[in-house]
């Protein structure tokens, strides 16, 4: 008597919208992450272009400067996941401003950011995400500014370095395959550093 075998082979078929939900909201929270991390690094070059403009109209202006802004993006994003994202943040500092004796301006400052960034599907469907990322950013940045002496041009750099502390809270509606249209309902929390 030779045994009964019967054999199976699977073969995997996976595209984007196959993801599942929860994968799809890690994917736009680490996402939104790094687009907090973006807008605080642009909004420290943004301070510095406007301590050079002044600068140049009206003269290095030494001593300390307490600034402050708010920031805001919306938008619907499509690559590996659809999705929409709200990020809303506020930065602050104080820098401090040098004239050096040939007339080049040294700057140099510290600033503190908070971002919040929410995103959520927007592919419709039974599948379903939110995610919300809070970050906290803890900057150092600087730069120098080359003197026109009767010129209409002149050099400078800058440069920042920032560390964020992010947090990530996840849930997710997950629908089967299966006819029975049976949902899974998933949550879930993660910490990053950035």
């Amino acid at each position: 008597m030779t045994p009964d075998v019967t054999t199976y082979s699977a073969v995997p078929n996976s595209n984007r919208h196959a993801l599942a939900s929860d994968v799809q909201g890690m994917i736009a929270g680490l996402d939104a992450a790094k687009q907090s991390g973006g807008a605080m690094a642009d909004d420290l070059f943004s301070r510095l272009d406007t301590l050079y403009a002044s600068n140049l109209y009206n003269g290095v202006q030494e001593g300390a400067q307490v600034w402050g802004d708010f920031l805001y993006q919306n938008g619907d994003y499509s690559d590996d996941v659809d999705y929409k994202s709200v990020m809303q943040g506020m930065q602050g500092g104080v820098d401090w401003t040098t004239r050096l004796d040939n007339g080049d301006a040294v700057s140099a400052g510290i600033a503190l950011g908070y971002a919040r960034n929410r995103t959520q599907s927007n592919s419709g469907g039974a599948n379903t995400f939110k995610n919300t990322v809070y970050g906290n950013f803890y900057s150092l940045y600087g730069g120098w500014q080359q003197a026109l002496h009767e010129r209409n041009w002149g050099l400078f750099a800058d440069g920042a370095v920032t560390w964020g502390d992010m947090r990530y809270n996840l849930s997710a509606h997950n629908v089967t395959g299966a006819t029975t249209g049976m949902t899974e309902a998933l949550s879930a929390s993660y910490d990053g550093d950035r």
